[in-house]
């Protein structure tokens, strides 16, 4: 049906209060020039090194994993890859060309 799977590998240092899990703290997602947002949750597949099988971190604690995302191949050339950090607030995006 054209779509893909591409991965997103990040490394990430908590750094607020108590404890955190990048897989449920953080929304990842792509958008392309359709304008539309393909987001790390509607992935069918489990990639390598999945962010799912990370521990849960304390301030100053790092993680690095992978998150798949499921694209239509017509987006990926013009695509830009973001990470939010508190999935109810647009504000903490922060976005990345893919390279």
């Amino acid at each position: 049906d054209g779509h893909v799977y591409s991965l997103v590998t990040l490394r990430a240092t908590y750094r607020g209060p108590g404890d955190a899990s990048a897989f449920s703290d953080l929304l990842v997602g792509l958008t392309g020039d359709d304008q539309r947002n393909y987001v790390d949750f509607h992935c069918r597949e489990i990639p390598p090194n999945d962010m799912f099988g990370e521990p849960w971190a304390f301030s100053g604690g790092t993680v690095e994993g992978a998150f798949c995302l499921e694209v239509p191949a017509s987006q990926l050339d013009s695509a830009t890859v973001w990470v939010q950090g508190d999935p109810g607030d647009d504000d903490s995006r922060r976005w990345w060309a893919i390279r």
